[in-house]
Parts: C-alpha cells; structure tokens; sequence
C-alpha cells in the first residue's frame, strides 16, 4: 500500500493519486535523487500473485524504455520493492483526449490534425523500433499544457508480427478502436495501430465512436462487417481531406490501409494545406502524368478535372461484399461536396473557441511538425514533395486553354510563353510575371541527371506558344539527381542525420534497418553500412545496423553472498557492483548480502551498477562497568556514571 506523503523505494516521495486502471494505479511523486517530478505506475496488489500480468507488467517498461520521442511518454525505469512491482515514467501535466474530447463535444479539423499528426510521429518512432503499441485509444493519448501529444501505456504492445491472440482471451486493446485483424486474432502491425489512430480521430471529429453496440463482442464485429457513417454527415464541418485520410486509414483490409505513418504524415500535411483536396481524384491524375518536356494533350484533360467513372451499385445489402461496400464509400467521398446548409446545431461549434491557448499552441507545434515532413516520401511514387517554395500547391488542378497560332498573337491579350526549362523558380516566376502569366508549381517533383535540384523540368505549355495573359501555368520541379553517394563518417554517425540525408531517395532505394545491441557503440549510432562505399541508384538496395545501446540482462539473486562474490556475478553478466550499506540484521550472517537495490530477474542495460546491503550480524550489546559510588557527593556520583555510559535517576530519601 502506498500512502500520500510517504517515501516509496526509500527515493520517491509520493504527492498525490493521478490515476487509476484495471492493473495499475499511477502517482505522482518527486525523486529524491534528482529532485524531478515523475510518475509512478504500481501494479495493483490483485495482480502481485499472477506471473502473467507481473510479467506484462515489466514488458511494458522494458519495451517503452528503449523509445526516445517527444511524442512519447519516457520510461526512466523499471523496479520492485517490498514486493510491489512499479514503474517511473516521465510526468506529463495535461489531460487525456478522451477527457479532452468529453470537455469540447467535437474538436475543429485543425486540431484534429494536429493531435493526429503528433501522434503519427510517436508512432513512426515506436514502428522504426519495430514495435506495435496495440492499444491506441483517446485514453493514451495525453495533450500536454505547452500542446505536446504523448502517447502512454504500452501495457500489451507487441514487436511486429509477434504471435498474436485471440480477441476472446481480452488481451487485445480498447474494443471500440481495435484493428479488425486483432479481432480476429491475427499479428499485429503497424498498420493495425494506423487503424486505431483512424478512430481516433473519428472521435475527435464528430464526438463519438463509429461503433457502440450494446456488447463488446458486436462492437469487434462491426469493426470487421460494417460500414461506419461518413463523419461528414455527422459534423458537416469535416473536410474532404480529414474524411479520405480517416477512411484510408480505417479500411477493413489493412492492405488497403496506409502502409506506415511516413505515408499517413504526408497526406496530414496536404490536408492541413488544401482541406479541400481530393486525393482519390489526385491520384487518378498522377498515373497518367507523361514524362515529356511538356505535359501531353491526354494530361490536359486530366488537369481539367474529368471525374472517374462511377462505382455501379448493387441493390440490397444481405449480398453485399465488404469490398463493393468500401467501393461505394469511396464514391461518396470522391463525389461529396461541402453542404450549402448551415449546421443542425450550432451551439456544438461554440466550444472550438475555448481552448484557444491551447489551439494556438497546437497551431504552431503542427506548422513545426509540417516543417519536418519535407523529407517523407510516398514509397509508391517516384517523386518527392517540394515544400519550400512560397508558390507550391498541392495538385495539379487548373484550367487549361487552347493555344493560338503565332500570326494571331495580339500584344494586348495574348502573351508568348517563355521557355522555363532549366530555370531555377525565380527566374521562371519572372519569366512569366514579365508576359503577364501565373506560375503554379505542381506538388510534385522528379529526379533528373539533366536539371539541378529546384530547377524546371516540365511546363504546361511549349515556348513560344501563344496563350492568354492571366493564363496559370503549372510548372515541375527537380528533385536533383537520383544517386545516393554513401559517406564514409556515417559509420560512427548519427542514424538520424543518416535518415534525413537518404529521405528523398527512399522511394526508389531500398533501405534496410536493424537495431543491434552493443557494448560499445551509444544508442542510435549507426555500426555498419552495407555496401560501405560507393553510389547508389534506382533498385540499389543498403542495410543499415544502428545500435540500439546496451543489451538488456537480467539482475542475478545477490543475497547470501560475499560482496566480493556479489561482484562476481554481476561483473559474469556485463553489471557493476555500485555503493555497498552496511547494517545490523539477526538473521543474515555477517558479511553477506541482505538485500540489494534492484530484484532478481528486473531487467536493466548492461553496465548498470546494482547497489546493495551488507548484513552486519547481530547489533552488539555494550557491557558496563558499575563505578564505585561509596563515600563520593551526588555530583561526584553523577559525573561517575555519566561517565560510565549509564543512565540514571535520583531519589531523595528522608
């Protein structure tokens, strides 16, 4: 039993009860040691006497202690004392989303952005350490006063594609925002945490879940069979790009879904850009774009906008498959316009106003977060987002016209276009401002051996064509050369520094990673690089093994033992001996260790230093000597036995 007030682990003073649930309760606490505030997760004393929970009590600290993000809440460590198993994990002063969520009704399309692009970001890190949380919910979530995101509870994650189990056996996540695969019982992967997010922010959105059934075994079906309620028409203020983005990522086939967060992020940051933007109807387009100078005749239809052809229906519902279902919603999506009726209930929209400090917090960490995306690329294209010019915009959308023949040019209406080729953006800006015409650059760019990084590659129209003045020209950019020349400091280097440099190359080189424990390499510095030379291009492959720090081990039972041969043992297995008390025990001989700070089996890095206590034996009994006292004065007497060690007490005697 912990008690407010007390000394927990002879180093935490506990301040207060922050939290409870079904295995632990959570208090907050100040270190003696480093004066930090932290929290303490302990593990309910129900559970003491149950292996399996102690035992998914300590992965969750041992898994969550490897992650190192902002959008993370940090584990320092994992312990027990007096038997109690506990945690001590970072202290987070904010609110979960689910109280959040319960507090404003319906959250606005930007802050439901902004927390869902934090949260991606948290992911990604937990991913890229191939780990899957499998319990994304509102719940562990926690918005923080300065607008950080942080994702807690690692109660049940999993390394990807660990044997999974059965939803029967409740030992899945919240079955309002499970994956339909963890339904089913089948492994987990990061896709199945995307799904999670994905209802997450349906939540967020519209102020509730897409399933509430009367048991939680309908709820997990209904993530598996049934459609969920387009958000829009619960709250008509969801744009288009928040709606697909939310759909994409809760696809009933997880192939269907976003194939990692890098992906998720990218479409984020268009959403926050164009809220408007239609990436089923984009991505049409993008397949058919020519790699000509000049856009083909067949791209300018595609740039007017042609809509695809409609998905037929099938009548009734008992037949239907899940597939012509989710085909039928993205014809809806594809299709939906923002409704010209103002909303049923205006007073919910009241509240987007209140939490303007925090909105604007968000505001600005999002614009940060967006600032950082520029190096994520979609795999499956073999392109790259330009996001530092001024002018760019996020499709390839404009209207088009027909050019004229030279002897009909008229200096008055008609401008010549220039030839912007090679150009870098501001000579082609100026280029065109000079004969009147506007440029956009498509949100795409290229690789070219021809024509340096930032320079125009393609143009709508050919030079020296005759087209109106005012006429919008959409111009493609450069992404540089396609080879990746491997530096010889990466080995040694950071793995960060080595991601950024490799970003825009990852859609057509083959990156591999791998995490290796090591004795002498710190975390997150990269240990090989095969090949270690040379330059790489389109189909290259590179695997790149990075340390993930220390290994783990498992603490040895010290007690009994010599403290030399506690130094022994612990020095076996990569551990230090640290700081050796000393104190009286009647049971434990002397010499021989008594107790020792962390248990047997925690699991702690290598080169940690395991403090302990060395039984001193039983406490002597001092003897006295009994002065003589005859014949001497009461101060004489006095001063006699003070002397001696006694104690002693004066009666008068008439």
């Amino acid at each position: 039993m912990i008690r407010i007030g007390s000394v927990f682990a002879g180093r935490f003073g506990i301040i207060e009860k922050i939290g409870t649930g079904g295995m632990s309760d959570v208090y907050k606490a100040e270190d003696r040691q480093s004066g930090e505030i932290v929290a303490i997760k302990v593990l309910k004393s129900s559970f003491f006497l149950d292996p399996e929970q102690v035992e998914r009590f300590r992965e969750e600290g041992a898994s969550a202690a490897e992650l190192d993000s902002e959008n993370i809440v940090r584990v320092y460590g994992v312990g027990e004392a007096g038997g109690t198993h506990f945690i001590v994990m970072e202290y987070v002063d904010g609110v979960t989303l689910k109280d959040y969520i319960r507090k404003k009704g319906v959250l606005s399309p930007r802050e439901t952005l902004a927390i869902t692009a934090q949260a991606a970001v948290g992911l990604r890190h937990a991913h890229a350490h191939h780990l899957v949380h499998r319990d994304i919910k509102p719940q562990n979530l926690i918005l923080s006063k300065d607008g950080k995101v942080k994702i807690t509870d690692f109660g049940i994650a999993r390394s990807m594609n660990s044997e999974a189990k059965s939803f029967r056996n409740g030992t899945v996540g919240s079955v309002y925002y499970i994956a339909p695969e963890q339904v089913k019982g089948q492994p987990s992967d990061e896709r199945s945490d995307i799904y999670s997010l994905g209802i997450c922010m349906y939540e967020m959105i519209t102020g509730q879940v897409p399933f509430d059934k009367e048991t939680s075994m309908a709820v997990a079906l209904a993530h598996m069979n049934e459609s969920m309620v387009p958000p829009s028409d619960l709250n008509p203020k969801c744009p288009i790009a928040l709606e697909q983005i939310l759909f994409r990522c809760t696809q009933k086939s997880r192939e269907r879904r976003y194939r990692n967060c890098t992906e998720l992020l990218k479409d984020l940051k268009i959403a926050v850009e164009d809220p408007d933007y239609n990436f089923e109807k984009k991505e049409q387009e993008k397949l058919l774009r020519s790699n000509t100078h000049v856009f083909s005749a067949s791209e300018v239809e595609k740039v007017r906008g042609k809509k695809p052809a409609p998905v037929p229906a099938k009548s009734g519902t008992d037949g239907e498959t899940r597939q012509t279902r989710e085909a039928e919603d993205t014809e809806r999506r594809t299709s939906r316009r923002a409704p010209s009726e103002p909303a049923k209930k205006t007073a919910d929209y009241v509240l987007f106003g209140v939490s303007a400090g925090l909105g604007i917090v968000m505001l600005i960490l999002l614009i940060y977060i967006i600032a950082g995306f520029s190096g994520c690329i979609n795999p499956s294209s073999h392109s790259t987002k330009n996001t530092t010019a001024p002018t760019e915009t996020t499709g390839t959308e404009i209207e088009t016209v027909e050019t004229k023949h030279v002897d009909d040019f008229d200096p008055e209406t008609d401008a010549k276009m220039p030839d912007l080729i090679g150009k870098t953006i501001a000579e082609a800006l100026n280029a065109l401002e000079e004969q009147g015409l506007v440029m956009r650059l498509s949100s795409e760019e290229e690789y070219s051996e021809e024509y340096p990084a930032g320079t125009i590659t393609k143009q709508t129209y050919p030079a020296d064509a005759v087209i109106p003045k005012g006429t919008t020209v959409l111009v493609m950019v450069s992404a540089g050369s396609d080879k990746f020349e491997i530096q010889p400091n990466y080995v040694g280097g950071s793995i960060v520094d080595f991601r950024n440099d490799i970003a825009k190359y990852t859609s057509i080189i083959n990156v591999e990673y791998e995490r290796a424990y090591s004795t002498t390499v710190p975390m997150n510095v990269i240990i090989s690089i095969t090949p270690s030379s040379g330059t790489l291009r389109k189909g290259d492959k590179i695997k790149v093994v990075y340390s993930a720090g220390q290994p783990y081990v498992q603490v040895p039972d010290l007690t009994g033992m010599t403290a030399e041969e506690a130094r022994t043992a612990l020095e076996e297995i990569g551990l230090q001996l640290g700081m050796i008390y000393y104190e009286y025990d009647d049971k434990i001989e002397a010499d021989h260790v008594m107790r020792q700070e962390k248990s047997e089996g925690s699991r702690v890095r290598v080169g940690t230093a395991v403090y302990i206590v060395i039984s001193q034996g039983k406490e002597p009994v001092e003897k006295l000597v009994m002065p003589d006292l005859s014949g001497k004065t009461r101060q004489e007497a006095e001063d006699a036995l003070k002397e001696a060690g006694f104690k002693y007490v004066v009666a008068n005697q008439y």
